[in-house]
């Protein structure tokens, strides 16, 4: 592997996230990544297992669509990252992410930051799918059904949401969509979109502030797009919380009508994949799932992490654990993702 110097200013758009990191990054990474029609970026901090079922579950769940993985490991050593396996659609990028330089604010997204955007710098592909380590596609082909939701007005396709909008750990984006927003992926004190016209102030006014006054990783690229009036598709998903089978549009403080309203009058079109299953033959279907999901919990406020998504015939797509797991729990998941991974044929 070579060694190279990044200056953030290189790779970040704007003075205020200049602030918040390194001026430089000495990184190591791998000569001649060959352009494909994906790249998926992989960040990831010395968590070589669940980083490797990941990686092993994408390379045997997409066959159709030319990819590679760029693994971003922001552990820094060199020794340790031998342990990402090797194969020839798997590319490794390895910088130390010290605690000391990091921002003291949202340390975790904001890392995950300047993983995704170093990843996206070496990244020449025309279309990008942001991955968290600790994640599976259920579905052959992923990519490609993720694919079939774009056009030339929706640049943007996810397997689940945080609140209305797409979630950016599981999200495939067409590169120039990131490279016309003029804010970077870090986390936002003040969304900067608020304080425009449009969508986000409509939103505040009716009642939906607590998600949307801030900004969270990623997600300056989907509001530069709904600001922009170009479509955003969202598969249906489900989770989160004690009764997973509700979704994020289910916990509004505003009605679904209300906020449907919203949309239409400021000609925003965000596609809601519908969900054609019901909670009983889902609790059948996929047991096994729920058997490992429902043992794990977050720490705080003890709710369930897992997002279960679909797609449009209402089978299962993607599960996403979450973090905030103890390695006991890992460790389970890791078990039972192996299996899984094994039987894929």
């Amino acid at each position: 592997m070579k060694q190279e110097i990044i200056k953030t200013k290189d790779i970040l758009k704007d003075d205020a996230s200049l602030e918040l990191y390194p001026e430089e990054v000495q990184i190591y990474t791998e000569d001649n990544f060959p352009k494909t029609e994906v790249d998926i970026i992989l960040p990831t901090y010395n968590n070589y297992q669940l980083c490797n079922q990941t990686i092993i579950n994408y390379l045997k769940q997409e066959r159709k669509i030319d990819f590679k993985i760029i693994v971003v490991d922001t552990g820094g050593s060199l020794r340790k990252s031998k342990k990402i396996i090797n194969h020839d659609k798997v590319f490794k990028i390895i910088y130390n992410d010290d605690p000391s330089v990091k921002p003291p604010k949202y340390r975790a997204s904001n890392s995950l930051a300047l993983a995704a955007s170093i990843g996206l710098h070496y990244s020449h592909a025309p279309y990008v799918f942001i991955s968290h380590d600790d994640m599976f596609a259920y579905k052959e082909n992923f990519l490609t059904y993720l694919f079939t939701k774009l056009d030339n007005n929706t640049r943007i396709a996810s397997f689940t949401q945080r609140h209305f909008i797409p979630f950016t750990g599981c999200m495939l984006f067409k590169r120039e969509a990131f490279e016309e927003s003029k804010y970077d992926l870090r986390v936002y004190d003040n969304n900067p979109f608020a304080n425009h016209t449009g969508i986000v102030q409509s939103l505040i006014k009716a009642g939906f502030d607590d998600a949307i006054n801030w900004m969270d990783f990623g997600e300056s690229v989907i509001y530069n797009e709904m600001m922009n009036h170009r479509g955003i598709y969202v598969a249906p998903s489900v989770g989160f919380n004690y009764d997973y089978w509700l979704s994020p549009l289910d916990n509004f403080k505003i009605s679904r009508e209300t906020f449907f309203n919203i949309l239409k009058e400021e000609d925003v079109n965000i596609t809601y994949g519908h969900l054609n299953s019901d909670k009983n033959e889902f609790d059948n279907k996929y047991s096994n799932i729920l058997e490992v999901s429902q043992s794990f919990a977050l720490q705080r406020n003890k709710r369930k992490y897992w997002r279960y998504c679909f797609d449009d015939t209402g089978e299962l797509s993607f599960a996403h654990i979450g973090r905030g797991t103890s390695f006991r729990q890992n460790k389970r998941w890791l078990k039972f993702i192996k299996k899984f991974n094994g039987s894929i044929k």
